[in-house]
């Protein structure tokens, strides 16, 4: 069969216009049904093909394809084995960065030496814009397409590795307010044992209070410091006073 990539997935009908102009030959290897209103089907992909024409038969489409073949490999062996491995570091990268692949996929591209067939193999692998992939596929030089196939890899590398320190930086944050928070609770569950109810939701207002506040972090992260330093003290010193005025 012919499969071809819609431009936009909300269109329930496209025509050939929403359709990009280069698909590939595929041989049905498995179909699995799902559910009633979901069948998945795994193809092995033959050769690139650019579509000239549909027609609606009764249960299907039908299209006139021609095969685009690879240009011929014109450059010195070498120079296209520096490639293959340049593809095959960056994938490695890539994966180290974090995103999870088929399983098959790096022992796959580990074992070939085929530039066309290892980029062809990472292009479907990775996590990236379908249109980016796209763009690979219509690629009928090797070269450019090794080339082109690096430079996403090294984008997508970047990208993965922002987001892990995002990340990162996101728990780091979290982790500091919850153990705020649990240091907070435990200072207020001592004065109320202490002192009583009442002071434990005075020190609880004025933490209310402050993250109310328009005032710079700095500025509340001072007045806090002075809230946790009244917590502590004993309730009616007179250096509680003080702090209670300031």
């Amino acid at each position: 069969i012919y499969l071809v990539t819609q431009k936009n997935y909300f269109v329930d009908e496209p025509e050939n216009e929403d359709l990009y102009e280069i698909g590939c030959v595929v041989r049905i290897k498995q179909v699995l049904r799902v559910s009633d209103d979901l069948t998945k089907v795994l193809v092995e992909g033959l050769y690139r093909a650019k579509h000239q024409s549909f027609l609606k038969l009764r249960d299907c489409y039908g299209a006139e394809v021609t095969e685009i073949a690879d240009k011929p490999i014109l450059n010195r062996e070498v120079y296209v084995e520096t490639l293959l491995r340049k593809v095959k570091a960056e994938f490695i990268k890539y994966l180290v960065s974090g995103p999870s692949v088929t399983p098959d996929v790096p022992v796959i591209v580990e074992s070939s030496n085929d530039l066309g067939f290892v980029c062809d193999t990472i292009a479907s692998g990775i996590n990236t814009p379908f249109d980016d992939k796209q763009y690979v596929l219509e690629q009928n030089s090797v070269t450019s397409r090794a080339k082109i196939l690096i430079e996403l890899l090294k984008k997508e590398t970047e990208i993965n590795e922002i987001d892990k320190k995002i990340n990162a930086k996101t728990r780091s944050a979290i982790d500091e307010n919850q153990k705020e928070y649990y240091l907070r609770e435990q200072i207020k569950a001592i004065n109320a044992e202490l002192y009583g109810d009442s002071e434990a939701d005075e020190i609880d207002s004025y933490y209310t209070k402050i993250e109310s506040l328009s005032a710079d972090a700095s500025v509340k992260e001072k007045l806090k410091s002075h809230v946790l330093k009244l917590s502590k003290m004993p309730q009616g010193s007179h250096e509680g006073t003080v702090e209670r005025g300031y």
